[in-house]
């Protein structure tokens, strides 16, 4: 068993099952749907027959079992609409999806942004100390409402604003790993200087390349994952975006289970490829410990 475990994909796969099946359970823990979709206006014999509709008077291993058979049957649905929820999901992360690409857009824009930025403070610590610290600690629901404003009086589309508030900070945190702001950063690895005299060209000077800026790709997927992925429900909410972070928030309110399983499964599905890709990435490299 432990030799099966070694190998990362049968890992992340297992902890992907422990994931969604543990999600699933978790919500039991929420208040009851029935009651929710009803208002508590419905009791008795017609509050039971409500349930027994939405499957709600099942046991929770059951219902998972059903959520999986109508989801792959196409027939899942929410409590609220009949329209099959893959047709909705695949509506909403069209808008999700163009925020993401705005995101990740800033993100490389301000990244450069923010290196030539350190590069040209360096020698005046106490306003490079002053930047990155009101960067790191304006949050999102304080920038966002500011670049908002901004991209209303500019006729700037909102989602340009959304993708460059979620990259702000994520885009300090890349450009304070690529910039030597300290004036302590640790000498190149040995193979990289010996590399670079023996005029090493094509693959195998990118691999070394690669394996060298190997912490700056952690933090560009950690930020992905926490920052940007994480951040893209906020922003949406807040910017009135119908994508399918904001269907999940507005979900959780109305106790809606099955779109808050499948946007759950999904985002579960999103993290476990970054760390998956992540845990790769720093074997190669040679990063981990043994």
């Amino acid at each position: 068993m432990g030799n099966i475990l070694n190998h990362p994909i049968l890992r992340y796969l297992l902890a992907l099952l422990v994931v969604l099946v543990a999600i699933f359970f978790l919500m039991d823990l929420l208040p009851d749907a029935s009651l929710a979709i009803t208002g508590g206006k419905v009791k008795g014999e017609n509050l039971l027959e409500l349930r027994r509709e939405l499957g709600l008077d099942q046991p929770a291993y059951k219902r998972l079992g059903m959520f999986w058979e109508q989801l792959f049957k196409g027939e899942l649905h929410s409590y609220y609409s009949k329209e099959p929820l893959q047709a909705v999901l695949a509506a909403k992360l069209a808008v999700s999806g163009r925020l993401l690409i705005m995101a990740l857009g800033s993100l490389a824009l301000l990244t450069a942004g923010w290196m030539a930025t350190l590069s040209r403070l360096k020698a005046s610590k106490w306003a490079l100390s002053l930047l990155v610290g009101i960067t790191s600690s304006v949050p999102l629901f304080i920038s966002l409402p500011i670049i908002l404003i901004i991209c209303g009086r500019t006729n700037i589309p909102p989602v340009v604003g959304g993708g460059l508030s979620l990259a702000i900070y994520p885009a300090m945190l890349l450009a304070t790993n690529l910039i030597d702001i300290s004036g302590h950063r640790k000498a190149p690895p040995a193979y990289s200087i010996l590399a670079r005299q023996c005029g090493l060209q094509g693959w195998p000077r990118l691999a070394m390349e690669l394996r060298v800026s190997s912490s700056a790709v952690q933090i560009l997927l950690n930020s992905i994952a926490f920052f940007i992925l994480m951040g893209i429900p906020v922003a949406e909410l807040m910017l009135g975006l119908p994508g399918a972070g904001r269907w999940m928030l507005e979900s959780i309110l109305r106790i809606d289970l099955p779109v808050i399983y499948l946007c759950a499964t999904l985002s579960a599905l999103l993290c476990a490829g970054l760390f998956f890709f992540n845990e790769v990435y720093s074997a190669w490299a040679g990063t981990e410990e043994a």
